[in-house]
């Protein structure tokens, strides 16, 4: 009797915990439409990131309070986006602007 009670315990706790959280996946390109690979996409105020794959694409199961996620590639301009339900999301980077001056 104490052992199924324990395995109830765990059921619960497993359910409990699936309800926490939330799948988000989605894609990240360039201003072009290429997908960036490797490109970081992390929870905005969260500890939760991982990269892109090959293509572009991304999967990361976030906290269900989490309302919006951050991608991030070398030479691009930082993106942020709202989090809408369990939708896909695609990150369209854009270069950034630095400007150089040099005193001859």
């Amino acid at each position: 009797m104490k052992r199924l009670l324990q395995m109830a315990l765990v059921i619960c706790a497993l359910g409990a915990n699936a309800q926490n959280t939330k799948v988000i996946t989605g894609a990240v390109i360039d201003e072009n439409g290429n997908p960036l690979p490797n490109a970081l996409v992390e929870a905005t105020g969260g500890a939760e990131s991982v990269t892109t794959d090959a293509d572009g694409s991304f999967r990361i199961e976030v906290p269900v309070w989490l309302k919006s996620l951050t991608a991030k590639y070398a030479g691009l301009k930082d993106k942020k986006i709202k989090i809408k339900d369990n939708s896909q999301l695609l990150f369209e980077m854009k270069p950034k602007k630095e400007y150089w001056f040099i005193d001859a």
